[in-house]
């Protein structure tokens, strides 16, 4: 939550002469068009153990070919509880286990950087 006392302080060595925070073209560029994140037949699959008296390990099928694009601005994940909202975001932050998953996340059309 955010109250009006909130306050973002920007040193004077970052400001132009109108006081305004100093941004080079990059910056500027990023804050009017944004990154588009597209991910494109996601399919993440986990090892579970299963069974009461006979413990077998079964592969459970989390997220299955979910496509879909991000753009700036407001974007809304929704769905029932145990949907895979949470699984969804943790693979698009490659926060998962790279083992089970497959398909491709995009950062303006390119790779997902390693970091």
């Amino acid at each position: 939550m955010s109250s009006s006392n909130d306050h973002v302080l920007v040193p004077m060595s970052q400001r132009n002469n109108n006081g305004l925070p100093r941004m080079n073209s990059r910056a500027v560029r990023t804050l009017a068009e944004g990154d588009v994140l597209s991910f494109h037949h996601i399919t993440y699959r986990v090892k579970v153990k299963s069974g009461f008296l006979v413990r077998k390990t079964v592969e459970k099928e989390i997220l299955s070919d979910i496509n879909g694009i991000m753009k700036p601005g407001l974007n809304a994940i929704l769905g029932p509880t145990g949907g895979g909202k949470s699984s969804l975001l943790d693979v698009l932050a490659a926060r998962k286990d790279p083992k089970g998953l497959s398909g491709d996340v995009l950062i303006n059309g390119a790779p997902q950087p390693a970091h």
